[in-house]
Parts: structure tokens; C-alpha cells; sequence
């Protein structure tokens, strides 16, 4: 399924906390993931990763063309043009056609463009003032804040650090703020998509995830809200559980357990529909 990225109209999501509060954890989570793909053997770069048909090699030649794209959009929002690349972006079959035109590196050579890439978003990032995270910037919902945009890139990279982590048998990092910027933002990425794709998405929903703790709830209408705090979650459909299992239960890597809610099962399962794709077994 194509996305369909909404350009125009009324913001498209609002999540409370500091404009800010994600250019720390994006950057040192892209620095961990370099020092880990550094120190792998050979080997193990063609180890298969959590994604379907891609090595480890693959996840990060993927990566690299993420990254280009992110420090892209934060120019355009920079420039007072945001990008519109992102049109007629299908997320189950564009990135594997991009990942095709790199299997000829070696991974020397993948590992390098990774770091160049890298490089080149942080100095992005650490650019950006505080009023500039209000700037509008393209992610695959459409034009959104560049703290939206950083919160997608963060959650996108965390999610790959861990497919290629966890089927090597590496212990996945899981810093507190990393995990807490990554499940707000897991919960609410295919409710923005939806918008954009015409789906009719809407009701209060509540979060409870443990180790971090953290607690929130989001509104989905024709905008969506993540709050910071749990508010009155009474009466509310809750999303209960670890907040790496929640993660990964929202991100299509693991199924969802048996106690989630279904209104919990709708609402994520947008982000599915929209890859095409059913949660790993």
C-alpha cells in the first residue's frame, strides 16, 4: 500500500513534552548502532536480520538511505521548503528496491556510507535551535514539526538496532528515554498514517508500560494527541505491559498478546495494513 502524505491542512499530530526533547536520544542511539555494526565479525553481517528477505548488511545499507533522507527534510525545513518526496513512497516495496542497489558493497563499504550518512544528520540535528524544532519537515505522515520528524527517525533506527541485534544474540541497549520517546511515537505512527490514507481512526486510548514507567494517552481524530501524562484513564481500552514488549508488539515484530485490547488491535493494526505485513511469529 502506498502512503499517502499530507501536505496540506491542519497539523497532524500534537505530543506534549519540549520541542527538544529527542535530539539527544536520536544521536546517541545512531552512535551505538555504528559501534555495534563496527565490531562484527565478517560473518555475521550476512546473518539473517528480523526483517524478512534482509541480512544485517541489508538493515544498514537501508539505513543509509534513511539517514540521507531525514537530513534532507530537516534542509527543506530549514530552507522554509519542505521536501515532498515521500508522494508515492510504497513502505513495503521502495526500500527493498533501495537496499537491491547496494548488495554489490562490501560491508566495509556499507559501514562507511553509514557513518558518513550519520555524521551528516547529527550535524543536522545539533544545527537546529530550539524554536527550529517547530519547523515543518516531511516524514511519511506528510509535513509535520522536526520533532515529529526526529521522533519517526528515532523510532525507525531504534526498531533496526534490535533487528540486527537480537538474531545475533547481542543484548539490545534500551536507554530510558530512548524507550519512552520510542513507544509514544510507536503508538501513534499508524494512527498518522491513517489520516492520510483516508482511514477513519478515532477514540481515547491509554498507555501503561513498565521498565521505564511510563504513562499516556493518545486521542485519535482528525488530529493525533499524545499526552504525558495518563490523565483519567478510567473506562479507557489500556495498552499494558514491558515497553519494549509494547514496542515491539506496535512496530510488527512480535504478535499481540492475548490480553490487548481489541480497540488496542484496530488501532495498531493500521500500521500492518499500511506495510503490508503481519507481526513476526
Amino acid at each position: 500500500m502506498k502512503i499517502n502524505p499530507r501536505y496540506d491542512g491542519p497539523q497532524l499530530a500534537v505530543f506534549d513534552g519540549p520541542a527538544n526533547d529527542v535530539a539527544l536520544p536520536l544521536v546517541r542511539q545512531r552512535r551505538r548502532l555504528l559501534e555495534l555494526l563496527a565490531e562484527l565479525p565478517p560473518a555475521a553481517w550476512q546473518t539473517q536480520s528480523r526483517c524478512a528477505g534482509w541480512t544485517v548488511q541489508d538493515v544498514a545499507a537501508h539505513l543509509v538511505g534513511v539517514n540521507q533522507f531525514w537530513t534532507f527534510s530537516i534542509a527543506c525545513a530549514m530552507a522554509g521548503k519542505p521536501s515532498k518526496l515521500l508522494a508515492n513512497f510504497d513502505p513495503a516495496a521502495t526500500p527493498a528496491t533501495m537496499v537491491a542497489g547496494m548488495t554489490e558493497l562490501s560491508h566495509h563499504d556499507v559501514l562507511d556510507q553509514l557513518t558518513e550518512s550519520t555524521n551528516a544528520l547529527e550535524s543536522a540535528v545539533n544545527a537546529l535551535s530550539l524554536d527550529d524544532w517547530n519547523r515543518l519537515g516531511e516524514s511519511p505522515a506528510g509535513h509535520v514539526s522536526l520533532r515529529l520528524v526526529a521522533h519517526h527517525a528515532l523510532w525507525d533506527s531504534w526498531i533496526h538496532e534490535r533487528d540486527i541485534a537480537i538474531p545475533l544474540g547481542l543484548r539490545a541497549t534500551e536507554e530510558p528515554d530512548e524507550v519512552v520517546a520510542c513507544l509514544r511515537y510507536a503508538v501513534a505512527v499508524g494512527p498518522l498514517l491513517a489520516l492520510g490514507n483516508g482511514v477513519a481512526v478515532s477514540g481515547v486510548f491509554a498507555v501503561d508500560g513498565h521498565h521505564p514507567d511510563v504513562q499516556f494517552t493518545l486521542t485519535a481524530n482528525d488530529v493525533i494527541t499524545v499526552g504525558t501524562s495518563p490523565g483519567n484513564a478510567e473506562g479507557m481500552p489500556s495498552f499494558t505491559g514491558s515497553s519494549c514488549d509494547l514496542i515491539e508488539m506496535a512496530s510488527i515484530r512480535t504478535p499481540m498478546a492475548p490480553d490487548v485490547p481489541p480497540e488496542w488491535v484496530a488501532l495498531l493494526g493500521v500500521l500492518a495494513a499500511t506495510f503490508a505485513t503481519t507481526p513476526a511469529s
